[in-house]
């Protein structure tokens, strides 16, 4: 299911004015199989910058996104930061198609043709979409608060500020090791 993207139209002019890129082309990154998700901080706001090769750019692309409301607010969408400087190999071929025709020429290879696995090196096999989403579920996993049991319930309480006082100064950990103290108060008392 392809996510919905949103942008303030003065920032998506902006952004074509000064990079040359139009937010309205930015899935060329975020449906891209290749895509790398880095989550950032801007202006205090929580977002992710993905950076993925595009074929339909010849370039590694960059697009910073936050989710609101379903869909995905863009903020940025440009080539990645990379000096301007022309690589070419020793003895590489070299022809006289210019941007436009090698674009034409890499548009018309049908999907199934971009690579072909010789199926003799595992290693040069290429990754199946359901093994690139779960690496990139593996990763998230990773990412931020431990997941919980589960089993806890958030709730609003008010206690004395000595008491309080006394588990934070404990240090971190100090919430289970006061849920821990009340799990052992009910085994020798009644909470009626």
């Amino acid at each position: 299911m392809e996510t919905k993207l949103i942008w303030d139209e003065a920032k998506r002019r902006e952004n074509l004015r000064k990079h040359g890129f139009d937010f309205a082309d930015a899935s060329e990154v975020l449906d891209s199989r290749y895509r790398m998700d880095v989550p950032i901080t801007r202006g205090g706001e929580a977002r992710v910058q993905s950076v993925s090769y595009a074929l339909g750019f010849l370039a590694v692309l960059t697009v910073v996104h936050t989710e609101r409301d379903g869909a995905r607010a863009l903020s940025a969408f440009a080539l990645q930061a990379i000096k301007n400087v022309r690589c070419t190999m020793t003895g590489s071929k070299t022809n006289a198609m210019n941007r436009k025709d090698v674009l034409a020429a890499v548009r018309a290879i049908p999907p199934e043709k971009n690579f072909v696995w010789d199926g003799k090196n595992e290693d040069d096999r290429p990754a199946t979409t359901e093994e690139l989403n779960a690496a990139m579920e593996s990763y998230r996993a990773k990412r931020g608060r431990p997941a919980g049991s589960g089993n806890k319930e958030q709730v609003a309480i008010r206690l004395d500020k000595d008491v309080l006082a006394a588990f934070r100064a404990s240090g971190a950990g100090w919430q289970t090791r006061m849920n821990a103290a009340l799990r052992d108060w009910l085994k020798s008392h009644s909470p009626v």
